[in-house]
């Protein structure tokens, strides 16, 4: 190996004070987060100093959640494209992962965890991405209320209402009759695709309504139609299914009317589900 030639090397060294770091960048003194509204991170100049057990090795951010009374908290995260990121709920300190509550992560958009019957109290939402490029996060925050049970709400004559603020539903398909059709549903099956139950949404105005299927236990099908007629016509982008760990899952801004929900199942999958509704003022 050649010597290396003989080299000059002048460094100047500038001593400044720390940066001071930005107000989301740890849980202490993290900004507050308003309940039902979207915001927009970009990740620029932060960096991983929040280690849950959410998400290993990922630039965070911090917000500061408040719960004024027993709270049921949905946290929604969409994130960019090509990134694996996470959300978590967590105690104030959020230190380590005895302080995690509740996390989800992966890189299928939006990403969803939830948590009923979180005690009043202040909290921590923390927002990871991989590749530190953007996110949306809300947090959807509704007073705590027991689970309803949707025994028939076989068709359009025993509907079952939803109340104006939304709701957490549970019910069983299996042995629901197949009624309704679904522009999202795998083509080649018998008509009427699989065994579904419907729910009635009425809106007195504008909101942004949004449905989500987590923790099913088959293939699901959602599709959201607008009567006043039932079963409706279906929406613009108001059909999804999901499989595996991510259920149908729903953002939907409707006008004042009359909505039917149809709980499907994709490719004639019929099983127990739950749907958690929220209806907010739109952002």
């Amino acid at each position: 190996v050649p010597a290396s030639a003989p080299t000059v090397v002048s460094m100047t060294v500038v001593k400044e004070p720390p940066t001071s770091p930005l107000p989301d960048e740890t849980c202490v003194g993290a900004p507050l987060l308003e309940p039902n509204k979207t915001i927009d991170i970009d990740f620029q100049n932060r960096q991983d100093d929040i280690d849950v057990g959410c998400v290993p090795s990922a630039v965070d951010v911090a917000y500061r959640l408040d719960l004024p009374l027993t709270s049921d908290v949905l946290l929604v995260q969409r994130i960019s494209s090509g990134d694996s990121a996470g959300i978590s709920l967590d105690k104030p300190m959020c230190t380590d992962a005895a302080d995690l509550l509740t996390c989800g992560f992966g890189g299928q958009s939006p990403l969803r965890t939830s948590k009923r019957n979180v005690p009043a109290g202040e909290y921590r939402v923390v927002s990871e991405s991989t590749l530190g490029v953007p996110v949306q996060v809300t947090a959807f925050v509704r007073k705590t209320s027991p689970a309803i049970v949707v025994p028939f709400a076989d068709g359009c004559a025993d509907a079952l209402d939803i109340p104006a603020a939304g709701g957490f539903f549970q019910g069983n398909t299996a042995n629901a009759t197949p009624s309704f059709e679904a522009g999202c549903d795998q083509a080649g099956g018998p008509p009427f695709g699989a065994r579904d139950q419907l729910l009635r949404l009425t809106l007195q105005a504008k909101k942004r309504v949004v449905l989500d299927m987590n923790a099913s236990a088959y293939a699901t099908l959602l599709d959201v139609r607008k009567g006043p007629d039932c079963p409706g016509i279906e929406v613009f982008q108001g059909c999804t299914v999901g499989y595996g760990q991510n259920k149908s899952f729903l953002d939907l801004t409707l006008d004042a009317s009359i909505y039917f929900i149809q709980i499907d199942g994709l490719a004639q999958d019929s099983g127990p589900w739950f749907l958690d509704v929220r209806v907010v003022d739109p952002t």
